[in-house]
Parts: C-alpha cells; sequence; structure tokens
C-alpha cells in the first residue's frame, strides 16, 4: 500500500487531532491489521481558507509564525499521532514485534525505544526515521493535466513509484515538506530483525571450517581479532575483482523492507564500508548478486563493483537457462549447494532419498508464481504452463539416519534442535527420524528447497511455512531475545573466476569467465554439533 486514496479520509476511523488553534492533524490506519497510518495535515475549508497563503492574507498574520503553525515539521506530525494512539490502543497491543512475531526488548541504541510503555514519543519518532520506517508521499494535484499557451490542457508525464514516495531519514525530523500535496505513511510497528546485531560487520569471521580454493589451491584465511561475544561474518574479499563472501546470519533479510531500511545484510555491510572509505564513502557501490530467504543462513556473495555484478547476474541467468535447456553449452555456470536437516515419519521416505542419491536423479516440480506464502508446488506438470515456473534440484548426498529421536528419555536431541518443548513437538508431530542432505540448487526458485522438501514429505527441521514445527534458543548475545532457526545453509558457492578485458567500444572493462574456478564451502552448520553429541551417546 502506498498512496493513500482520497476517499479514505472520509472513512469513519479516521481520527483528527489539534496540533494548534489553526492546524489539525488527520490521520487514519489505526485499527489496520499492519499498522500501517497515513498522516496529513487537515484541510482548512472549516476556516474557510483554502490555503495558508490564503490564511496569511486573510488573517494579516506573520507569514513565519502562521507558517510555522500551519506548516509543522515532519516530527511534529509523528509524535502528536503516536501520542494520540496511545490513547486508544492497549500497551500490549503495541509492543514491538521481531520477525517471528514474539515481544522483545534490547538492550541497543536502535531498538531500545521501541518499548512504547516507557519511551516518549519524541524516542519512538526518532526512531522510527532511523530505521526507515516512515516514507512520504507526493500527491499529484494537476490531474496529470497541464495549460497550453492557446488555453488548451495537455497530459504530462505522471510520476514514477520512486518519485512519488521518498523514504525519509532521521536529518529529515525537522523537515517542513508543504502539507498541502504530501502525506506521511508512518510503519508504527516495523518488523525488527535483531540478529542483525548479533554480529560484527567489519571483521573476518573465526570458522576454522570455511574452505576457499582456486583449482583445489586453498586460500589463507585473513585472521584479526574478534570481540569476547560477537563474531565477524567476511569469509573472503578480492578487491580487485570486487566481491566478498560473508557467512550470513538466521533471521536476518538480505535487502532493506519497505518498513526497515537498517537491519539487513546489504545496508549493514554497505555502512561498514561507507565508514571505511571515510570521506570517499558516497563513491561504495553494494549490491547482491544471489539471495538467500530470511530465516537461511550460511555463504551469501556481495559485489562490490558494477562488473561483477553484471558477471555474477550473467552467470545465474545461464546457469537456469542451462538446466532448462539441455541443448545450451555456454561456459556460464556457477553452482549453489545447500545443507539441511529434514525429518520424516514414513519409513518409505528413506527408500526414496537412497534411490535419488544413488540415481543422481534430477528432482522436477512446479510453482505456481501467483501463489502466496506458502508457496504451491505440484509434483504433475500443469495443463497451462502460464502462470507456474519449472524447479529443479538434485540431492546430492545423505548422511546416516538419526532415528528414534522420541525417545527423550535416553537422549535430548529433541530439545537440542526445537528448544525446552523439543520432546513435546516430537510427541504431538510423530517424529521419529531425522537426515542431512546436501542439495544442489539447479534453478533458484523462491522458497524452492523448502517447497518441494515438503511435498516429498521430508520437511525441514524449523520451517513453520511449509510443515515443520518451529526451532527456537536463546541467543547468548543479545540475552532474552527467543531466535527461531531453520536448518538450512547455503554451505558451497563455486563460480568461473572472472578475467576482466577493457573493450574500447563500451569503454570499460568487462568481466568473461577464465578456465579456473572460485570454490568456497562450510564443513558445518548449527545443528552439526548436535548430531554428533546424540551419536556419541548412542555409541556408548
Amino acid at each position: 500500500m502506498s498512496i493513500c486514496c482520497e476517499n479514505w479520509w472520509d472513512h469513519e476511523e479516521s481520527c483528527f487531532v489539534s496540533l494548534s488553534s489553526n492546524c489539525k492533524v488527520q490521520f487514519v490506519g489505526l485499527y489496520s491489521p499492519s499498522h500501517i497510518i497515513f498522516a496529513r495535515i487537515a484541510p482548512l475549508v472549516n476556516n474557510n481558507f483554502s490555503s495558508c497563503e490564503d490564511y496569511i492574507h486573510n488573517t494579516h498574520g506573520s507569514s513565519d509564525s502562521v507558517q510555522q503553525q500551519i506548516q509543522p515539521e515532519i516530527g511534529q506530525i509523528v509524535q502528536v499521532v503516536i501520542d494520540d494512539i496511545r490513547k486508544h490502543l492497549k500497551i500490549d497491543d503495541i509492543e514491538a514485534k521481531n520477525e517471528g512475531g514474539a515481544s522483545f526488548k534490547l538492550k541497543n541504541k536502535l531498538i531500545s525505544s521501541q518499548n512504547w510503555s516507557t519511551s516518549g514519543s519524541h524516542e519512538i519518532s526518532k526512531e522510527l526515521l532511523q530505521l526507515g520506517s516512515i516514507w512520504l508521499l507526493k500527491q499529484d494535484n494537476n490531474n496529470n493535466k497541464e495549460a497550453t499557451a492557446s488555453g488548451a490542457t495537455k497530459k504530462v508525464r505522471t510520476r514514477s513509484k520512486k518519485e512519488a514516495q521518498i523514504r525519509l531519514k532521521e536529518d529529515d525530523f525537522k523537515l517542513i515538506p508543504d502539507w498541502s500535496c504530501n502525506t506521511l505513511r508512518i510503519h508504527l510497528l516495523p518488523i525488527r530483525f535483531p540478529a542483525a546485531h548479533t554480529v560484527v560487520w567489519s571483521h573476518a569471521s573465526p570458522r576454522k571450517d570455511f574452505i576457499s580454493c582456486i583449482d583445489g589451491f586453498d586460500q589463507k584465511q585473513i585472521a584479526c581479532d574478534l570481540p569476547a561475544r560477537k563474531e565477524g561474518i567476511i569469509l573472503f574479499e578480492h578487491h580487485k575483482l570486487g566481491f566478498a563472501v560473508l557467512e550470513k546470519p538466521g533471521s536476518v533479510p538480505c535487502h532493506p523492507t519497505v518498513y526497515n531500511e537498517v537491519e539487513n545484510i546489504l545496508s549493514m555491510f554497505r555502512s561498514w564500508k561507507i565508514s571505511q572509505r571515510g570521506s570517499e564513502g558516497n563513491d561504495v557501490y553494494t549490491t547482491l548478486p544471489q539471495r538467500l530467504d530470511i530465516l537461511t543462513h550460511g555463504l551469501l556473495i556481495v559485489s562490490t563493483r558494477k562488473e561483477f555484478a553484471s558477471y555474477m547476474a550473467k552467470q545465474l541467468e545461464e546457469k537456469t537457462k542451462r538446466h532448462l535447456d539441455e541443448t545450451s553449452t555456454r561456459m556460464y555456470d556457477v553452482s549453489k549447494r545447500y545443507r539441511c536437516l529434514v525429518y520424516f515419519k514414513a519409513s518409505e521416505c528413506i527408500a526414496l532419498l537412497d534411490d535419488i542419491v544413488k540415481a543422481k536423479t534430477i528432482v522436477t516440480h512446479y510453482l505456481n508464481v501467483s501463489s502466496s506464502v506458502p508457496k504451491k508446488f505440484t509434483k504433475d506438470p500443469p495443463s497451462s504452463p502460464k502462470g507456474w515456473l519449472k524447479c529443479q534440484l538434485r540431492i546430492t548426498s545423505m548422511s546416516n539416519i538419526f532415528n528414534n529421536i522420541n525417545d527423550c528419555v535416553t537422549n535430548d536431541l529433541a530439545e537440542m534442535l526445537w528448544g525446552l518443548k523439543g520432546p513435546e513437538i516430537v510427541a504431538e508431530r510423530g517424529i521419529k527420524n531425522l537426515v542431512e542432505l546436501e542439495i544442489d540448487l539447479l534453478t533458484g526458485r523462491t522458497h524452492q528447497i523448502r517447497g518441494q522438501l515438503a511435498t516429498m514429505g521430508i520437511p525441514v527441521v524449523g520451517d513453520m511455512t511449509y510443515g515443520g514445527p518451529g526451532s527456537s534458543r536463546q541467543n547468548p548475545v543479545i540475552g532474552e531475545l527467543v531466535d527461531s532457526r531453520l536448518a538450512l545453509q547455503c554451505c558451497e558457492v563455486s563460480f568461473y573466476r572472472p578475467e576482466q578485458t577493457w573493450v574500447q567500444k563500451k569503454k570499460k572493462f568487462v568481466y568473461f569467465p577464465s578456465s579456473s574456478k572460485f570454490l568456497f564451502r562450510l564443513e558445518t552448520a548449527w545443528w552439526t554439533r548436535y548430531l554428533e553429541e546424540y551419536s556419541t551417546k548412542q555409541n556408548k
């Protein structure tokens, strides 16, 4: 929802708050499920004045003082809205929510004032601006027409969506826009991603199971001092080619969201790059040629040069084409492998998985593009291909079967994976067996691995969206936060090492694939230690 329609202001739930004797703030959306508030300065029709200038002329008032009364700062508007909302909603209804929907309170500069019961409206307003949760919506009042010299009218170009809405920053608190053609959209309860604050974005990862190599030759990892409790996420960086390999934490989005511009991989890595460059920070380039779901963790490539971003985009595009078009022979390829832990009830799943791995079968499903989350996957080809995408993956390996996990008397694996309620969860769901799979993703579709495995009857541990019970833990870095965990990790990425050449016609460097490859791999996931402990107990 981007622009507030004019007839919304006449809704019965529209609220008015007096900012001064000459100015009222009108807002709607108080009881909307998404808590998105639209606010504006109420038109002056009740005072028989059509504009601020008309009011000044007829009352002979001071232009500066009246302008301040009728055209307030953005921060003032947000504050009066928040103060009025406190009168209408219970405190329990407006506690901040994290990605899992649970309330949380953290001692962190960015997120401390989300506790509405103790923070003032000024602090909350500042914080919403810090997060990028407030937008200024510009409205065209000329009905897309302008007068010509002859007096006729002609249609003019309408503003693009990007021009029509601007994300506000903390520095915009005292900004005074023209309220006759501007509206505020306030995401009152932005979804938070506190896991983004559990790592140090400027440090190398201390992982000892990370492998990086070119044609089989191992590369040394950069060592650095790390803080006592937080770990770094940078696994590898190539300044000349323009890319870095990060270890993405789970429960953190890759890109900014409409309600939260700060807590995501791209923004936080870019912020560190800007601080590193100092006065040249405005020239920092960062983008993500690949992406992972919010709950998925593991290897993620960040481009720091446009040439590399274009190169990887082409590699990924050609990868999908090659698997969907068997006649393609282009030497463009990138391999992405995932490690996941799945559970199943039926013993037939063991034989099915074993046959798939031994035969190197390509598992194919079809995704309904228009379906909402959870996405609809089907094994049978649709009668009409329109609106459906082919999804393909290959299960390259499977571990030994971890069985009898519901026997909580002899082991506590269920509690390790699903938290304190683990034994209760496996008993209710009838979960008995676990197996770890490694998957070669041949086509990159939304929720592809999760959807395909769930369709096969082997959902991923922790995947509440596609049938798996939720997994949780207490994060030691941020204390009381209960963090949802999905047992899905991007464990390996490989691609042809790019070479660059100067193209005179384009007057720029262009990357093309060489004969050597980069390979990056993580050997363990967050659940590996739990499985090892379980196996050790079982073998005693």
